[in-house]
């Protein structure tokens, strides 16, 4: 069911978050006297945490529109298979009444 890209690609999500998670931890504790020194610093360090929170939304919806691109192949695929079933019996069928219509026509 998984495929190696989906790990990769899930596992950089993960990634993202836990490097957005660690800089809002360090960022409003041990970090937080450092980042008011300076306003630059400060706005640098918060542009970062939220550019990891974008890399990890982009992810997630990269994944989301892959997986529903993925499924609906495969419900195509299942309708595909189930119509062709339901033609070879609908043959079927029709052959075996043939036969058997034709038995009964030529036999009097």
């Amino acid at each position: 069911m998984g495929h190696k890209a989906d790990r990769r690609r899930r596992g950089m999500g993960v990634l993202f978050l836990v490097l957005a998670a660690g800089m809002l931890i360090a960022g409003e504790t041990f970090l937080n006297a450092r980042l008011r020194q300076s306003p630059w610093l400060t706005i640098i360090y918060w542009l970062a945490c939220f550019g990891a929170v974008i890399l990890a939304m982009i992810v997630a919806l990269l994944d989301f529109w892959i997986v529903r691109r993925r499924s609906r192949s495969e419900q195509r695929g299942l309708l595909q298979e189930t119509m062709n079933k339901i033609a070879e019996e609908k043959k079927s069928r029709e052959a075996d009444s043939g036969i058997a219509g034709s038995d009964r026509n030529a036999t009097p």
